[in-house]
């Protein structure tokens, strides 16, 4: 049998990364994703990459073409380029180490509860925002504080 016969296709995605390096810079880096999904219609997301079982991912950094491997532990954040139209009205400060993330909360499921506390209280280690009109995968390990606007109506400020 031909090599290529056991090739899997995979759809390249370039996206944004910030290590935690101590450095806190931000690259470009290219990932690369399954052409059809095991879970869902359609090619695999970055969603369901990071949320696997695996321990490190495989990327290309953009600028010098080189093959790295990272620890899914040390990545604080990885956005996609792409702009999304997704518009929610849940809108958070993150803090993690020494920056500050204004993003807004999507709803995964049709009946998501609405809570944040709710929200960051799932199995998942990566959880998904929108910033900058992109989506955004946060490490929800990363983040020591979240600040929620609270909202009062009128009778509350009589």
């Amino acid at each position: 049998m031909k090599e290529e016969n056991y090739k899997v296709e995979k759809v390249k995605i370039i996206v944004d990364i910030m290590i935690d390096d101590g450095k806190n810079n931000i690259r470009e880096y290219c990932i690369y994703l399954n052409k059809f999904s095991r879970l869902k219609k359609g090619r695999e997301s970055i969603a369901e990459l990071i949320d696997s079982k695996k321990f490190v991912i495989p990327v290309i950094t953009e600028d010098t073409n080189e093959f790295l491997i990272l620890n899914k532990n040390e990545i604080i954040y990885i956005r996609e380029k792409e702009v999304t139209l997704i518009q929610n009205e849940t809108n958070i400060k993150l803090f993690i180490k020494d920056i500050e993330l204004d993003v807004e909360l999507i709803k995964v499921h049709k009946n998501a509860r609405a809570r944040v506390l709710d929200y960051f209280n799932t199995d998942k280690q990566f959880l998904q925002f929108v910033y900058n009109d992109s989506k955004i995968y946060v490490n929800k390990n990363k983040v020591y504080k979240i600040s929620e606007k609270l909202i009062q109506n009128n009778q509350d400020l009589k």
